[in-house]
Protein backbone atom coordinates (compact mmCIF):
# COMPACT_ATOMS: atom_id res chain seq x y z
CA UNK A 1 0.00 0.00 0.00
CA UNK A 2 1.28 3.68 -0.50
CA UNK A 3 2.16 5.47 2.36
CA UNK A 4 3.15 9.01 3.65
CA UNK A 5 6.05 9.64 5.12
CA UNK A 6 6.87 12.36 8.32
CA UNK A 7 9.49 13.36 10.09
CA UNK A 8 9.65 12.01 13.12
CA UNK A 9 10.07 14.79 16.07
CA UNK A 10 12.25 12.36 18.59
CA UNK A 11 13.96 10.27 16.07
CA UNK A 12 14.40 12.68 13.32
CA UNK A 13 14.29 9.39 10.80
CA UNK A 14 11.46 10.08 8.16
CA UNK A 15 8.95 7.60 9.11
CA UNK A 16 5.13 6.24 7.75
CA UNK A 17 2.68 8.74 9.31
CA UNK A 18 0.58 6.65 12.03
CA UNK A 19 0.31 6.87 15.66
CA UNK A 20 3.36 5.47 16.39
CA UNK A 21 7.25 6.02 14.95
CA UNK A 22 8.20 2.93 13.57
CA UNK A 23 12.16 3.11 14.08
CA UNK A 24 11.82 4.45 17.80
CA UNK A 25 8.28 3.95 18.65
CA UNK A 26 7.62 7.40 19.76
CA UNK A 27 3.99 8.83 19.55
CA UNK A 28 3.50 10.77 16.62
CA UNK A 29 0.02 12.28 17.71
CA UNK A 30 2.02 13.76 21.39
CA UNK A 31 1.70 17.32 22.31
CA UNK A 32 4.74 18.10 20.75
CA UNK A 33 5.24 21.64 18.32
CA UNK A 34 5.10 20.52 15.19
CA UNK A 35 7.73 19.47 13.37
CA UNK A 36 9.66 21.07 10.47
CA UNK A 37 8.14 20.42 7.39
CA UNK A 38 9.73 17.68 5.44
CA UNK A 39 9.38 16.59 2.04
CA UNK A 40 6.62 14.15 1.40
CA UNK A 41 7.22 11.20 -0.55
CA UNK A 42 5.39 7.83 -1.52
CA UNK A 43 6.35 4.54 -0.28
CA UNK A 44 5.39 0.62 -0.53
CA UNK A 45 5.90 -1.19 1.87
CA UNK A 46 4.72 -5.15 3.15
CA UNK A 47 2.05 -5.05 5.78
CA UNK A 48 1.52 -7.59 8.27
CA UNK A 49 -0.91 -7.74 10.89
CA UNK A 50 0.11 -6.57 14.59
CA UNK A 51 -0.03 -9.44 17.48
CA UNK A 52 -0.93 -6.92 19.41
CA UNK A 53 -3.57 -4.97 18.51
CA UNK A 54 -4.46 -7.01 15.30
CA UNK A 55 -4.44 -4.37 12.40
CA UNK A 56 -2.90 -4.15 9.13
CA UNK A 57 0.59 -2.30 9.75
CA UNK A 58 3.30 -1.56 7.60
CA UNK A 59 6.21 -3.94 8.08
CA UNK A 60 9.03 -2.49 9.93
CA UNK A 61 10.38 -1.92 13.71
CA UNK A 62 7.02 -0.50 15.60
CA UNK A 63 3.49 -0.97 14.68
CA UNK A 64 2.04 2.44 13.57
CA UNK A 65 -1.27 2.33 15.60
CA UNK A 66 0.21 0.77 18.71
CA UNK A 67 3.72 0.84 19.34
CA UNK A 68 4.36 -2.70 19.74
CA UNK A 69 7.80 -3.92 18.83
CA UNK A 70 7.31 -5.82 15.64
CA UNK A 71 10.37 -7.23 15.08
CA UNK A 72 11.18 -10.70 17.02
CA UNK A 73 14.58 -9.93 17.97
CA UNK A 74 13.17 -7.01 19.99
CA UNK A 75 10.15 -8.40 22.01
CA UNK A 76 9.55 -6.33 24.66
CA UNK A 77 10.68 -6.57 28.11
CA UNK A 78 8.25 -8.84 30.28
CA UNK A 79 8.90 -6.91 33.96
CA UNK A 80 9.84 -3.57 32.97
CA UNK A 81 7.82 -1.39 35.11
CA UNK A 82 6.50 2.01 34.26
CA UNK A 83 9.20 3.51 36.87
CA UNK A 84 11.73 1.51 35.98
CA UNK A 85 11.01 2.84 31.78
CA UNK A 86 11.52 6.40 33.86
CA UNK A 87 14.43 5.54 34.94
CA UNK A 88 15.95 3.92 32.07
CA UNK A 89 14.88 6.80 29.80
CA UNK A 90 16.93 9.32 32.04
CA UNK A 91 19.66 7.83 32.31
CA UNK A 92 22.87 9.79 30.69
CA UNK A 93 26.22 8.13 29.25
CA UNK A 94 28.76 7.68 31.29
CA UNK A 95 32.23 9.61 31.43
CA UNK A 96 36.01 8.72 32.21
CA UNK A 97 35.45 11.06 34.82
CA UNK A 98 34.55 10.22 38.14
CA UNK A 99 32.02 12.29 39.86
CA UNK A 100 33.33 14.73 42.41
CA UNK A 101 31.74 13.88 45.88
CA UNK A 102 29.34 16.09 47.18
CA UNK A 103 29.90 18.37 50.48
CA UNK A 104 27.75 17.28 52.99
CA UNK A 105 26.03 20.89 54.54
CA UNK A 106 23.20 23.03 55.69
CA UNK A 107 22.51 25.05 53.07
CA UNK A 108 23.28 22.66 49.92
CA UNK A 109 20.48 22.05 47.85
CA UNK A 110 20.52 18.77 45.18
CA UNK A 111 17.53 19.64 42.55
CA UNK A 112 16.26 16.12 40.57
CA UNK A 113 14.29 16.19 37.39
CA UNK A 114 13.51 12.65 37.98
CA UNK A 115 9.37 11.53 38.24
CA UNK A 116 7.86 10.32 41.16
CA UNK A 117 8.07 6.12 40.88
CA UNK A 118 4.42 4.52 40.50
CA UNK A 119 2.82 2.17 42.49
CA UNK A 120 3.55 -0.80 40.48
CA UNK A 121 1.98 -4.31 40.96
CA UNK A 122 4.51 -7.14 39.72
CA UNK A 123 2.82 -9.44 37.09
CA UNK A 124 4.41 -12.99 38.59
CA UNK A 125 3.75 -15.69 36.85
CA UNK A 126 2.06 -19.18 38.69
CA UNK A 127 4.83 -21.39 39.33
CA UNK A 128 4.83 -25.27 38.78
CA UNK A 129 4.90 -25.94 42.38
CA UNK A 130 1.64 -24.07 42.66
CA UNK A 131 0.34 -25.27 39.95
CA UNK A 132 0.28 -28.79 40.97
CA UNK A 133 -1.06 -27.82 44.43
CA UNK A 134 -3.73 -26.10 43.15
CA UNK A 135 -4.30 -29.81 40.80
CA UNK A 136 -4.58 -31.51 44.16
CA UNK A 137 -6.77 -29.83 45.79
CA UNK A 138 -8.59 -29.47 42.95
CA UNK A 139 -8.48 -33.78 42.09
CA UNK A 140 -9.23 -34.08 46.10
CA UNK A 141 -12.36 -31.81 45.55
CA UNK A 142 -13.41 -33.65 42.67
CA UNK A 143 -13.19 -36.95 43.66
CA UNK A 144 -15.49 -36.20 47.11
CA UNK A 145 -18.18 -34.41 45.88
CA UNK A 146 -18.19 -38.01 43.08
CA UNK A 147 -18.43 -40.21 45.71
CA UNK A 148 -20.59 -38.50 47.64
CA UNK A 149 -23.43 -37.75 44.97
CA UNK A 150 -22.61 -41.86 44.67
CA UNK A 151 -23.66 -42.33 48.32
CA UNK A 152 -27.28 -40.20 47.89
CA UNK A 153 -27.80 -42.69 44.79
CA UNK A 154 -26.87 -45.59 47.03
CA UNK A 155 -29.77 -44.59 49.68
CA UNK A 156 -31.97 -43.72 47.11
CA UNK A 157 -31.89 -47.06 45.73
CA UNK A 158 -32.11 -48.62 48.97
CA UNK A 159 -28.59 -49.95 48.44
CA UNK A 160 -27.01 -48.30 51.93
CA UNK A 161 -28.78 -47.96 55.12
CA UNK A 162 -29.90 -45.28 56.92
CA UNK A 163 -27.39 -44.69 59.92
CA UNK A 164 -24.14 -45.86 57.85
CA UNK A 165 -25.36 -43.31 55.31
CA UNK A 166 -25.72 -40.48 57.86
CA UNK A 167 -22.13 -41.47 58.92
CA UNK A 168 -20.58 -40.87 55.77
CA UNK A 169 -22.28 -37.97 54.97
CA UNK A 170 -20.80 -36.21 57.87
CA UNK A 171 -17.49 -37.23 57.14
CA UNK A 172 -17.78 -36.22 53.35
CA UNK A 173 -19.53 -32.93 54.23
CA UNK A 174 -16.38 -32.57 56.97
CA UNK A 175 -13.78 -33.35 54.21
CA UNK A 176 -15.71 -31.09 51.26
CA UNK A 177 -15.69 -28.09 53.73
CA UNK A 178 -11.84 -28.46 54.40
CA UNK A 179 -10.92 -28.77 50.84
CA UNK A 180 -13.61 -26.13 49.43
CA UNK A 181 -12.00 -24.09 52.45
CA UNK A 182 -8.49 -24.09 50.49
CA UNK A 183 -9.43 -23.49 47.42
CA UNK A 184 -11.66 -21.15 47.84
CA UNK A 185 -8.44 -18.95 49.78
CA UNK A 186 -6.82 -19.69 46.03
CA UNK A 187 -9.89 -18.23 44.26
CA UNK A 188 -9.48 -15.26 46.86
CA UNK A 189 -6.13 -14.88 46.16
CA UNK A 190 -6.54 -14.76 42.49
CA UNK A 191 -9.93 -12.28 42.61
CA UNK A 192 -6.99 -9.82 44.85
CA UNK A 193 -4.27 -9.95 41.94
CA UNK A 194 -6.97 -9.41 39.32
CA UNK A 195 -8.75 -6.40 40.96
CA UNK A 196 -4.58 -5.18 41.59
CA UNK A 197 -3.96 -5.50 38.14
CA UNK A 198 -6.98 -3.43 37.30
CA UNK A 199 -6.49 -0.80 39.38
CA UNK A 200 -2.96 -0.56 38.02
CA UNK A 201 -3.95 -0.03 34.76
CA UNK A 202 -6.38 2.47 35.26
CA UNK A 203 -4.13 4.26 37.05
CA UNK A 204 -1.58 3.54 34.00
CA UNK A 205 -4.29 5.32 32.38
CA UNK A 206 -4.39 8.33 34.58
CA UNK A 207 -0.86 9.07 34.61
CA UNK A 208 -0.45 8.57 30.73
CA UNK A 209 -3.30 11.48 30.27
CA UNK A 210 -1.27 13.61 32.85
CA UNK A 211 1.85 13.19 30.70
CA UNK A 212 3.60 11.45 33.59
CA UNK A 213 4.70 8.67 31.50
CA UNK A 214 4.91 8.72 27.70
CA UNK A 215 2.45 6.37 25.02
CA UNK A 216 5.44 3.74 24.83
CA UNK A 217 5.70 3.74 28.37
CA UNK A 218 2.16 2.58 28.95
CA UNK A 219 1.90 0.50 25.66
CA UNK A 220 4.77 -1.68 27.02
CA UNK A 221 3.45 -2.18 30.69
CA UNK A 222 -0.28 -2.41 29.42
CA UNK A 223 0.89 -5.13 27.29
CA UNK A 224 2.15 -6.65 30.61
CA UNK A 225 -0.95 -6.45 32.89
CA UNK A 226 -3.29 -7.78 30.18
CA UNK A 227 -0.73 -11.03 29.93
CA UNK A 228 -1.28 -11.17 33.79
CA UNK A 229 -4.98 -10.60 33.44
CA UNK A 230 -5.42 -13.00 30.96
CA UNK A 231 -3.31 -15.69 32.63
CA UNK A 232 -5.09 -15.05 35.89
CA UNK A 233 -8.60 -15.47 34.46
CA UNK A 234 -7.79 -18.77 33.03
CA UNK A 235 -6.44 -20.26 36.43
CA UNK A 236 -9.68 -18.48 37.89
CA UNK A 237 -11.93 -20.16 35.53
CA UNK A 238 -10.36 -23.64 36.40
CA UNK A 239 -10.15 -22.98 40.10
CA UNK A 240 -13.84 -22.46 39.97
CA UNK A 241 -14.75 -25.89 37.76
CA UNK A 242 -13.63 -28.93 39.95
CA UNK A 243 -15.13 -31.14 37.51
CA UNK A 244 -14.47 -29.87 34.06
CA UNK A 245 -17.62 -29.04 33.52
CA UNK A 246 -18.03 -28.16 29.58
CA UNK A 247 -20.77 -25.36 29.49
CA UNK A 248 -22.78 -27.43 26.94
CA UNK A 249 -23.41 -30.07 29.71
CA UNK A 250 -23.89 -27.42 32.47
CA UNK A 251 -27.81 -27.67 32.23
CA UNK A 252 -27.70 -31.51 32.99
CA UNK A 253 -25.51 -31.49 35.70
CA UNK A 254 -27.00 -28.86 37.44
CA UNK A 255 -30.58 -30.69 37.04
CA UNK A 256 -28.96 -33.93 38.29
CA UNK A 257 -27.63 -32.39 41.19
CA UNK A 258 -31.42 -30.44 41.60
CA UNK A 259 -33.31 -33.88 41.60
CA UNK A 260 -30.43 -35.52 44.19
CA UNK A 261 -30.97 -33.05 46.79
CA UNK A 262 -35.18 -32.96 46.17
CA UNK A 263 -35.78 -36.67 46.42
CA UNK A 264 -33.44 -36.35 49.79
CA UNK A 265 -35.26 -33.60 50.79
CA UNK A 266 -38.94 -35.08 50.20
CA UNK A 267 -37.48 -38.51 50.79
CA UNK A 268 -35.14 -38.60 53.24
CA UNK A 269 -37.31 -38.58 56.51
CA UNK A 270 -39.48 -41.59 55.14
CA UNK A 271 -36.69 -43.64 54.65
CA UNK A 272 -35.20 -43.34 57.58
CA UNK A 273 -32.88 -40.34 57.74
CA UNK A 274 -32.71 -37.12 60.56
CA UNK A 275 -32.50 -33.64 60.14
CA UNK A 276 -28.75 -32.95 60.49
CA UNK A 277 -28.19 -35.63 57.76
CA UNK A 278 -30.42 -34.24 55.24
CA UNK A 279 -29.19 -30.68 56.19
CA UNK A 280 -25.56 -32.14 55.75
CA UNK A 281 -26.80 -33.29 51.70
CA UNK A 282 -27.94 -29.79 51.25
CA UNK A 283 -24.87 -27.95 52.36
CA UNK A 284 -22.73 -29.88 50.47
CA UNK A 285 -25.51 -29.91 47.44
CA UNK A 286 -25.15 -26.13 47.37
CA UNK A 287 -21.80 -25.80 48.11
CA UNK A 288 -21.66 -26.77 44.28
CA UNK A 289 -24.08 -25.50 42.65
CA UNK A 290 -22.36 -22.03 44.30
CA UNK A 291 -19.00 -22.84 42.91
CA UNK A 292 -20.34 -23.69 39.39
CA UNK A 293 -23.16 -20.19 39.43
CA UNK A 294 -20.44 -18.71 37.23
CA UNK A 295 -20.62 -21.41 34.73
CA UNK A 296 -24.34 -20.75 34.63
CA UNK A 297 -23.86 -16.89 33.84
CA UNK A 298 -21.30 -17.97 31.08
CA UNK A 299 -23.73 -20.20 29.39
CA UNK A 300 -26.20 -17.68 29.03
CA UNK A 301 -24.24 -15.20 27.80
CA UNK A 302 -23.42 -17.43 25.08
CA UNK A 303 -26.99 -18.64 24.34
CA UNK A 304 -27.77 -14.59 24.31
CA UNK A 305 -25.22 -14.26 22.01
CA UNK A 306 -26.42 -17.46 19.30
CA UNK A 307 -29.98 -16.22 19.67
CA UNK A 308 -28.96 -12.61 18.65
CA UNK A 309 -26.77 -14.50 15.82
CA UNK A 310 -29.73 -16.02 14.21
CA UNK A 311 -31.63 -12.58 14.54
CA UNK A 312 -29.35 -11.10 12.30
CA UNK A 313 -29.22 -13.75 9.81
CA UNK A 314 -33.00 -13.91 9.24
CA UNK A 315 -33.10 -9.93 9.09
CA UNK A 316 -30.14 -9.87 6.44
CA UNK A 317 -27.85 -8.37 8.36
CA UNK A 318 -25.13 -11.18 7.82
CA UNK A 319 -24.78 -13.63 5.11
CA UNK A 320 -25.17 -17.75 6.00
CA UNK A 321 -21.58 -17.76 5.95
CA UNK A 322 -21.30 -15.16 8.25
CA UNK A 323 -23.60 -16.76 10.10
CA UNK A 324 -22.00 -20.31 10.01
CA UNK A 325 -18.44 -18.95 11.05
CA UNK A 326 -19.69 -16.83 13.75
CA UNK A 327 -22.13 -19.93 15.35
CA UNK A 328 -19.17 -21.94 15.30
CA UNK A 329 -16.61 -19.65 17.08
CA UNK A 330 -19.57 -19.22 19.44
CA UNK A 331 -20.41 -23.12 20.01
CA UNK A 332 -16.42 -23.70 20.59
CA UNK A 333 -16.64 -21.72 23.89
CA UNK A 334 -19.39 -24.20 24.76
CA UNK A 335 -17.00 -26.88 24.50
Amino acid sequence: MAQVKVECPNCHRQTVRGKFCIFCGYSLESPQPPPRATPVEEVTQQEVECPNCHRQTVKLRFCIYCGYALEAAQPPPRTVSVGEAVQQQEMVPKTTEAPKPLEAGPQQVVETATLPKPEVVEVQETTPAVVTAEKDLMEQLSSLYTWFFRLVDLFLEGEADPEAFSELVGEYSARVKDVGGRLDAKVLEAEERIASLNAELNSLRVRREAGEVTDKQYVLRKIEIEKGLEELGRRLTYLRNPFGIRLASLPSFKAQVDERLRKVEEEGGRLGLNEEAIAQVREVSNRLLTAISFLEEQHRRVMRELGKLEIRRKTGEISQSEYQSLKQRLEKRLE
